[in-house]
């Protein structure tokens, strides 16, 4: 299937398959569950007129300087603390923190004046975007789509160099997966405005327990629309 010049819904479906134990069991990384903690988290401090402190009690020691690159090493750190306090580190986390710290990237640095022109104050206006239950789908379902094409590419990646190893028809694979994995995620736009309004719109801050059980419904929905599409483009 490799062999073809883009991957279709069958090739998507098998890796999906293959991925499955690590999707149905991701509830089960302490990185990954932080990983989705963490944007429910920047959802609510969005709202906070006091960002740094907001963040701080959530475990996200932000610099006073309060930019980008703060809030990526800032929760890059956490990260780190919690794969070390879970007394292991996995594939699975690793693809949860280069997944979110992505999507944060990418989210977040077009509503930013520039990393060198910062001032204080931007971090908090371009969070503020997304803040409540719509800012939070937002951000859920562009982690969620980085990391299910993450996941899928790492369980194809030891025959992809050996199919697909020249550089431009390889974009043109990542891409079409990408695809794929954006297609798989539209469910998760409203399960994901549904959750945070009930779980996190009143709440003060987000403890791991209520993530967790949205962490592993999101990717069972996920892995059961690849599945699907699978078998109705067989």
């Amino acid at each position: 299937m490799l062999d073809d010049e883009a991957p279709s819904s069958r090739l998507v479906g098998q890796a999906a398959e293959a991925a499955e134990a690590s999707f149905l069991s991701a509830a089960d990384d302490p990185v990954y569950v932080e990983a989705v903690r963490i944007l429910a988290v920047l959802a609510q401090s969005g709202t906070s007129d006091a960002l740094g402190p907001a963040l701080r009690r959530e475990g996200l020691d932000l610099d006073r300087s309060e930019s980008l690159l703060d809030l990526l090493h800032a929760v890059s750190t956490r990260l780190d603390e919690v794969g070390r306090s879970g007394g292991k580190t996995s594939d699975l986390g690793e693809l949860a923190r280069r997944s979110l710290l992505g999507t944060l990237h990418a989210m977040l640095v077009d509503r930013m004046p520039g990393l060198f022109t910062e001032e204080r104050g931007d971090l908090a206006n371009a969070l503020g975007a997304f803040s409540g239950p719509d800012g939070f789908s937002a951000l859920a379902r562009g982690f969620f789509t980085r990391m299910t094409s993450e996941t899928l590419a790492y369980w194809l990646e030891r025959t992809l160099g050996a199919h697909v190893g020249d550089p431009g028809r390889r974009d043109a694979f990542d891409a079409a997966l990408d695809q794929y994995s954006a297609e798989a995620t539209r469910m998760i736009k409203e399960f994901s405005v549904g959750w945070f309004a009930k779980n996190a719109l009143f709440s003060d801050g987000v403890p791991a327990h209520k993530t967790r059980g949205f962490a592993a419904i999101a990717f069972k929905k996920i892995n059961d629309e690849l599945k699907r599409k699978s078998e109705v483009d067989a």
